[in-house]
């Protein structure tokens, strides 16, 4: 059984992490055996192919290995512990490790049995924005917007006062300039309030989706304030953050709400709008299987 998966030391929470650009990022693996035998760990990488995977065992379509990843360039590394290379991935793919954990057959008496356990994360590859790179030129005018209260619509949840890297990351998750999440800071998220340009756009969606829904795809289909903000979040077209999951009930179009900009800095965001906060972990992010479990996405001997 896999009890965890560890990026630098620390448990990932809900399986899934962004990593910086290095040669040895180091990733662990916590697996336990029935029967207390030795295990050993064989990992790999792909393209991202599923990122919204729900439930566990709901393994995605076969895609090749990436490689160069692990010591020695292999396609797959071995080992309870090892170094993961990112240094070649760009900034703007997504991706999905695995890690099958078996018994070692250095520890089988006889016939070692078939059986393994699997963790599937997905990941992205951060990145702090510099001059140069194509979202320095969005940065620079968000920043420049925010110090002159231009257009603070665009920006929710986010002030002069807030840190780069939450303004890079509402960026990011806004799809604005191919902008890559920061180093630093796992998610932010806000569940758009009046005042927000997002919000305006959201209840537009949510009242032709009722009048009108053989024109829109049936997920949207009663679906709630968030799941339709995430919906407009997930086109990529520079209005919508990232929901919060465990935001209060949508307002009604009559009710108020505070859409005053809070301060945030690189792990969390403070102050009194409680919809200004980091998402929890997500059972949908990742996908696992205990014992007796083959994926079809590798085929690892």
């Amino acid at each position: 059984t896999i009890r965890s998966v560890s990026l630098e030391g620390t448990p990932l929470p809900d399986m899934s992490f962004v990593a910086p650009r290095r040669k040895d990022v180091e990733l662990r693996v916590d697996a336990t055996h029935p029967v207390g035998r030795d295990l050993v760990g064989i990992w790999g990488v792909t393209d991202d192919m599923a990122a919204e995977t729900v439930g566990a065992g709901a393994f995605e379509e076969t895609k090749p290995l990436l490689r160069g990843m692990w010591p020695d360039g292999a396609a797959t590394g071995t080992g309870l512990s090892i170094l993961l290379d990112t240094s070649k991935l760009p900034v703007s793919s997504e991706y999905r490790l695995y890690v099958f954990v078996r018994q070692d057959p250095a520890s089988c008496v006889g016939e070692c049995k078939s059986q393994e356990a699997v963790a599937s994360l997905p990941f992205r590859i951060c990145h702090d924005v510099v001059e140069g790179d194509l979202c320095f030129r969005h940065f620079i005018r968000a920043q420049r917007d925010l110090v002159n209260n231009l257009r603070p619509e665009r920006y929710p949840g986010i002030s002069a006062n807030s840190s780069r890297k939450a303004l890079q990351m509402l960026l990011h998750q806004q799809g604005v300039g191919n902008c890559p999440p920061p180093c630093g800071l796992r998610e932010w998220c806000r569940t758009s309030v009046k005042g927000d340009e997002c919000y305006e756009h959201v209840r537009w969606l949510m009242a032709r989706v009722a009048t009108k829904p053989d024109l829109y795809p049936k997920e949207l289909w009663n679906a709630t304030f968030e799941a339709t903000q995430l919906y407009i979040q997930g086109q990529r077209d520079g209005v919508c953050p990232r929901p919060c999951a465990e935001a209060a009930k949508p307002e009604s179009p009559d009710d108020s709400a505070d859409s005053d900009a809070t301060e945030v800095d690189t792990s969390h965001v403070k102050g009194a709008n409680a919809k200004d906060v980091l998402p929890s972990a997500s059972a949908a992010s990742a996908t696992a299987a205990t014992a007796g479990t083959a994926s079809a996405a590798l085929a690892l001997s």
